[in-house]
């Protein structure tokens, strides 16, 4: 695959980890989505902002899970990529989920 498909087929795998995750508590399904779609985001390396919300996400669901050591470690390699993305301003790949969300605020 290219590196345009790994992108859209990671905007779905995250939108479909929320679903198996917000609608219908299925933490397995939603950690093998979210978990696959960080997978391919790595194409953009480790300090993208793609990469930075699907940690945010699986920190969420081991939350939920009471996984908390899984949660602490998803949170802060959370940290550690926003720190750099905000040390570094350089031209990203830009993401559906990105564009949505600008749209939104």
């Amino acid at each position: 695959l290219n590196v345009s498909n790994d992108l859209f087929l990671a905007d779905c795998l995250v939108a479909s980890g929320y679903c198996h995750d917000e609608k219908f508590s299925e933490y397995e399904k939603a950690l093998s989505n979210y978990q696959e779609a960080l997978s391919r985001y790595k194409h953009f390396g480790n300090y993208h902002i793609c990469v930075s919300n699907v940690l945010q996400n699986l920190g969420s669901i081991y939350f939920s899970m009471r996984n908390l050591s899984d949660a602490l470690r998803c949170y802060k390699r959370r940290l550690v990529t926003l720190k750099h993305l905000r040390g570094s301003k350089k031209n990203r790949a830009i993401s559906i989920l990105d564009i949505e969300s600008e749209e939104v605020h």
